[in-house]
């Protein structure tokens, strides 16, 4: 059940979407050290028990700060555990790009190549997450890229709420 909870916290109070898979996996990672960090953390209770009854509610107060924050750490820990379905950013293979205009407009060509190509086969569109990996690039540098497109008019976001584009001019 506290790996579910855990899982949840990564799918639900996240500010991306992540999938099942590694929403899991960060919750068996957060949820085993947490489980853990509790025995230890009560050991350390039950053996702190020896001291001086006037500083016992001063130690409880200090002991519950130290117990919230390794709560917390724990529960961003599970969440750098989730990050996995990124693999080519965990393994820092990219970074932040400073992208000259030349660069950026390249991207964007190559971009609507791609969604042509597939509309006018007649297969899926691309999602930014597809083409980010197609084109070795940080998913956020394909979403500024389709966001100035879709300004122009461009590309169209086809609704299904997956960030799949299609050709502009199609749909008008």
């Amino acid at each position: 059940m506290i790996i579910v909870a855990f899982a949840f916290v990564y799918i639900y109070i996240q500010n991306t979407r992540v999938t099942w898979r590694a929403a899991l996996f960060g919750g068996a990672v957060g949820s085993v050290t947490w489980k853990r960090a509790g025995l230890l953390f009560a050991k350390f209770v039950v053996g702190s028990t020896s001291y001086h009854a006037i500083f016992s509610s001063l130690l409880i107060v200090i002991l519950f700060m130290i117990w919230l924050d390794l709560s917390w750490l724990i529960l961003f820990l599970g969440g750098q555990a989730a990050f996995f379905q990124h693999p080519h950013y965990a393994l820092g293979k990219t970074r932040f790009l400073q992208l000259s205009n030349r660069l950026k407009e390249r991207i964007g060509l190559v971009v609507m190549y791609l969604i042509g190509e597939r509309f006018v086969h007649g297969q899926k569109p691309w999602t930014i997450d597809e083409s980010a990996e197609r084109l070795s690039l940080p998913g956020e540098t394909i979403k500024d890229g389709l966001a100035v497109l879709q300004a122009g008019g461009l590309v169209v976001e086809t609704g299904k709420g997956n960030g799949s584009f299609i050709p502009g001019n199609a749909v008008t």
